[in-house]
C-alpha cells in the first residue's frame, strides 16, 4: 500500500481508467503494457482503485511465477531443484518489488516460464493442444511487453538445437522435417496471435507507436559494454 510510483500511476491515469477500447488501442507511450492494463481496467472497475487493487494483477503474476519456477525446476531436474528454484525466485528483490508494482513485468516473467515449461514437455510429446497453448502464452507475453521476443526467441532456438542433441525427438515426431515444420507453424501462429491482438493499436496509434517510438531506442556499443 505504499504510494504509487510514476509509471504505475500513469498506467492507471493514462490508460486503465479509460474505456476498454482506449486501453487496447492507445499506445502513445510504451508504458501501456496492454494485457496487464486490461487486467487493471477490469479489477479496478470491480473492486475500486486503491493502490493495492491496482497491483493485484502484478501480484498474481509474481506469485504464479514462483509456482512456474518450481514446475520448471522439477521438470528439468527433480523436486528439490523445483523447490530451490521457486524459493530463490520468491525472495528475489526484483520480483518481490515487481509484485508490488502495478506494471506488467511479473506477467512477462510468468509467461516466459510457462513457455519454457510447455516447450520442455513438447520435446517429448507430440501434442497439438500443447503447441496451441504455447502459442497463446507467447502471444500474451508479447501483448504484455514486446520484449517477450527475447525469452521466446531463446525457447525456439533451444527447441531447434535440441533436435541435434536429443534423438528421442525424432522418434516422437516421426522425422526431423516434421518437427521443424511444427516449430515453424507454431512460430507463425504466435505471430498471427500477436498481430490480431495489436491490431487496434496498429489501426489507431499507428505502426510507429510500436516500432519507432522515441522512448525505446538502441544504445551505442560505447554505452553497452560499460553497462554490461
Amino acid at each position: 500500500d505504499h504510494p504509487l510510483g510514476h509509471d504505475e500511476a500513469y498506467t492507471y491515469i493514462g490508460f486503465a481508467r479509460r474505456s476498454l477500447w482506449a486501453v487496447i488501442s492507445d499506445y502513445h507511450l510504451p508504458n501501456n503494457h496492454v494485457f496487464h492494463t486490461v487486467l487493471v481496467h477490469f479489477v479496478t472497475r470491480l473492486l475500486g482503485n486503491a493502490p493495492a487493487i491496482m497491483r493485484l494483477p502484478a501480484l498474481a503474476g509474481g506469485v504464479l511465477s514462483v509456482a512456474a519456477a518450481y514446475a520448471l525446476g522439477r521438470i528439468w531436474y527433480n523436486r528439490r531443484a523445483g523447490w530451490l528454484a521457486g524459493g530463490l525466485l520468491a525472495v528475489t528483490p526484483l520480483l518481490v518489488g515487481g509484485s508490488a508494482d502495478g506494471r506488467g513485468y511479473t506477467l512477462l516473467a510468468l509467461f516466459s516460464l510457462l513457455v519454457w515449461v510447455l516447450a520442455t514437455y513438447l520435446k517429448t510429446h507430440s501434442n497439438w493442444s500443447g503447441w496451441l497453448i504455447l502459442t497463446l502464452m507467447a502471444a500474451l507475453g508479447f501483448y504484455t511487453v514486446p520484449i517477450m521476443l527475447y525469452p521466446l526467441g531463446a525457447v525456439y532456438l533451444w527447441l531447434l538445437l535440441s533436435l541435434w542433441f536429443e534423438p528421442q525427438i525424432r522418434r516422437v515426431y516421426g522425422s526431423r522435417q516434421r518437427y521443424v515444420l511444427v516449430l515453424l507453424v507454431s512460430g507463425v501462429a504466435s505471430g498471427v496471435w500477436v498481430y490480431f491482438l495489436y491490431l487496434p493499436v496498429l489501426l489507431v496509434s499507428g505502426p510507429q507507436s510500436l516500432f519507432a517510438n522515441p522512448f525505446v531506442q538502441p544504445l551505442g556499443w560505447d554505452v553497452f559494454w560499460p553497462t554490461l
